[in-house]
């Protein structure tokens, strides 16, 4: 890691955006050039769950990482709009209030759910859409994935039993890289701030698929980053190179690539935005 890039985005601009029915969303933002909006995983989670670890972009594009509406610096919002429609749309009057007539995304794990419900609606101002360990395709995805089944039944039970931790589950079940486990542990362990009353039903909205074909006709360019050994999430990854979109899987991670193979994902991105050639 370059050490002026790991200092840039250590002093990252924060901004506050109004959503178009009035909550306050935040941005924080390094480097210049193109905009790469960054979306954070969760239901409950925020920007900080990428950490430092997306700094080698600001060398080449201006990173902006959203806190999600009742995450991070975010404000709290009406409960009836934790839907992905409203989260798409806070990426939309983000974009707009910031005066990007085109974007670049990459989203983590939910992120990507939001990330595809924008790109469906607005495919017109998205250059790429870079997925990284994204689920989709809900309840489909499950059912033709069977090796996934038995960690999605232990995350269901924890659930069930009002017992869920995910920063637990994640540790113990979707960390490839074992060096690297402190380093995911602090992202899933620091201070991070949501509402409690988004992880229900954004939860529950995971489940629905999303179908992504109408994308690629759109002309959006759609790619793939995966940790090989991100059990749950693989079979994302071989749908989305069964449609003819570029998957690279990252060998030794889990479902945080960008922590467990820091050079190795950076070199996969780098090179796949690279070849919009622009």
């Amino acid at each position: 890691m370059a050490a002026n890039a790991l200092e840039e985005v250590s002093q990252l601009e924060t901004i506050i955006v109004p959503a178009s029915d009035g909550v306050r969303l935040a941005i924080h933002q390094a480097g210049s050039g193109l905009p790469l909006y960054a979306i954070h995983g969760g239901p409950a989670n925020d920007h900080r769950g990428f950490g430092h670890h997306l700094s080698p972009v600001v060398s080449y594009r201006r990173l902006c990482l959203l806190d999600q509406r009742a995450c991070g610096q975010s404000d709290d919002a009406p409960p009836e709009t934790y839907t992905l429609k409203t989260l798409a749309q806070d990426v939309e009057d983000v974009r707009l209030e910031l005066g990007h007539a085109q974007i670049e995304i990459l989203a983590h794990s939910f992120g990507g759910l939001v990330a595809l419900h924008y790109a469906s609606r607005w495919p017109q101002h998205v250059g790429a859409l870079v997925l990284v360990d994204a689920s989709f395709r809900g309840w489909r995805g499950v059912l033709r994935t069977p090796r996934s089944w038995l960690l999605w039944a232990r995350l269901l039970l924890m659930n069930a039993t009002g017992n869920a931790d995910w920063a637990e589950f994640h540790l113990k079940h979707e960390v490839a890289n074992e060096s690297k486990a402190h380093e995911v542990q602090a992202l899933l362990r620091g201070g991070r701030r949501f509402d409690a009353a988004r992880v229900g039903p954004l939860s529950l909205a995971g489940f629905h698929p999303i179908d992504a074909r109408p994308l690629l006709r759109a002309g959006v360019q759609l790619w793939g980053i995966y940790g090989e050994r991100d059990h749950r999430f693989l079979g994302e990854a071989r749908y989305l190179r069964a449609l003819g979109t570029r998957v690279e899987l990252i060998q030794g991670a889990g479902h945080f690539p960008f922590v467990e193979q820091f050079e190795a994902f950076h070199h996969v991105l780098a090179d796949s935005l690279a070849e919009l050639g622009r």
